[in-house]
């Protein structure tokens, strides 16, 4: 088909051997009426349907190049594959597998693809590459500094650079060249597991580009990596639409919170900690942070800081109730157990400081040191702790559920109760002057 006749083009790239996610991709494209597919590289890894693709898009793609996982697949040398062996096993298992079922009619196919193509459709010229226009496999994202971005567009002589290989939809213009990335249509990074495309029209003299995403039977592309024998976390990268250093960073987390959890669990218990009520206000903070997380923008780690903190946070009753807040604070800063550095302990120890009495000032010994950004951070988990905390005044764990609304102006925070009262109520909106004021809201609670 001849690109000057061409009204619409569909872009995609990084199949990466997932062929369910490939045909219903391809399935979109032709009832969307779409004229061109041009594809920007990587067929293999990842996926167990690495001739599949290739036949997929050897039959279906008018503009073709190759990408770098393609070419590693293909050209891995001994030494690397053990080397790989060593230090990423899933990814050896992926190459390995990739390379012995490859047939040598896709593998001569893909060597003979070229790494761009300069393409002029649309009345615009168009530069196809995989990673940018300088390396195959340099990462472009929507989050890189401009001046990367302008060093490219001063290079190349195009309108438009299509860029694949970091998986996530962006379009970014610099120095008069558009930069589109379509996504990846086997293995997305943004969290979302369905394949990812672009559409490019030209509209009033301007290319107009429309990212697509498109449900497919991720289970048939999972059940044929169990069957071949794929590695579990590349497996669940596929079904989340995460990347394996995503994957690793929560496995990695979630490690580092299990040990903390038990190291404070331990300290509490020495500090003969009241349980029902601790893991009480520990439930309700938690389900405060995830039903706020849109408003709050905290992250895991965060969320992990604010769990330890509301199971010590009464810690301090071991030596009396006056002042057990502050008690609590240094009974956690003393102890070297809780696997956390030193900024973390000091998060930690004045966030459970915090579930009672004086809001955050800057005359307070420890807080005083933090940066602006981790003062933040102690105030909304602090306000969340405070709030969690008032809801169980009486210690009759009175909640057994809550959901959250926010909107501009406040938040309405829905309890389901069995006999919750004013006290509860009331300790709750009197302690939520720290969450109000980090969050420039007011607060509201109803009972159901």
């Amino acid at each position: 088909m001849a690109a000057a006749n061409t009204k619409s083009i569909a872009v995609i790239a990084d199949a990466h051997a997932n062929l369910p996610a490939l045909q219903a991709v391809l399935k979109d494209i032709r009832r969307r009426d779409i004229d061109q597919v041009w594809y920007l590289g990587d067929f293999l890894g990842y996926g167990a349907f690495p001739n599949e693709v290739v036949d997929e898009i050897r039959s279906n793609g008018d503009r073709v190049i190759v990408g770098n996982h393609d070419l590693s697949v293909i050209h891995i040398p001994d030494e690397r594959l053990k080397r790989l062996q060593r230090k990423n096993y899933s990814k050896f298992l992926s190459f390995g597998w990739t390379q012995r079922n490859l047939s040598p009619a896709n593998r001569s196919y893909l060597l003979a693809l070229p790494p761009q193509l300069k393409v002029r459709a649309l009345e615009t010229d168009f530069l196809l590459v995989h990673g940018s226009p300088a390396r195959i496999d340099e990462p472009l994202t929507r989050s890189m500094p401009d001046l990367r971005f302008e060093e490219l567009a001063d290079q190349v002589r195009a309108d438009v650079v299509l860029c694949g290989h970091t998986h996530v939809y962006f379009d970014r213009s610099h120095n008069d060249v558009r930069f589109i990335n379509p996504g990846s249509v086997g293995r997305p990074f943004d969290g979302d597991p369905r394949a990812s495309y672009a559409v490019l029209t030209r509209v009033n003299r301007e290319i107009q580009s429309e990212n697509i995403r498109v449900k497919y039977n991720v289970q048939r592309a999972v059940q044929a990596m169990q069957q071949r024998g794929f590695a579990d976390d590349m497996i669940q990268s596929i079904a989340e639409g995460q990347s394996l250093d995503t994957i690793q960073a929560q496995k990695d987390l979630e490690n580092k919170r299990m040990q903390l959890i038990t190291a404070a669990m331990e300290l509490a218990i020495a500090c003969c900690y009241e349980k029902k009520h601790a893991h009480h206000v520990t439930d309700l903070s938690m389900r405060l942070f995830d039903e706020l997380e849109e408003l709050h923008g905290l992250n895991d780690h965060d969320r992990m800081l604010l769990e330890a903190a509301a199971i010590l946070h009464d810690i301090g009753w071991i030596s009396g109730r006056s002042k057990h807040h502050k008690t609590s604070r240094n009974i956690i800063l003393a102890d070297t157990l809780l696997p956390l550095s030193r900024e973390d302990r000091i998060m930690v120890a004045l966030i459970a400081r915090y579930h009672r009495r004086a809001a955050p000032q800057d005359s307070h010994r420890y807080y005083r040191n933090l940066s602006e950004m981790n003062k933040g951070r102690v105030r909304k988990m602090a306000g969340l702790l405070r709030i969690a905390d008032g809801l169980d005044r009486r210690h009759i764990s009175a909640v057994k559920d809550l959901t959250c609304m926010a909107s501009d102006d406040r938040v309405v925070i829905h309890v389901v109760s069995d006999g919750l009262g004013l006290w509860e109520k009331n300790a709750a909106l009197k302690k939520s002057d720290v969450f109000c004021a980090v969050m420039n809201r007011t607060l509201n609670i109803k009972v159901n």
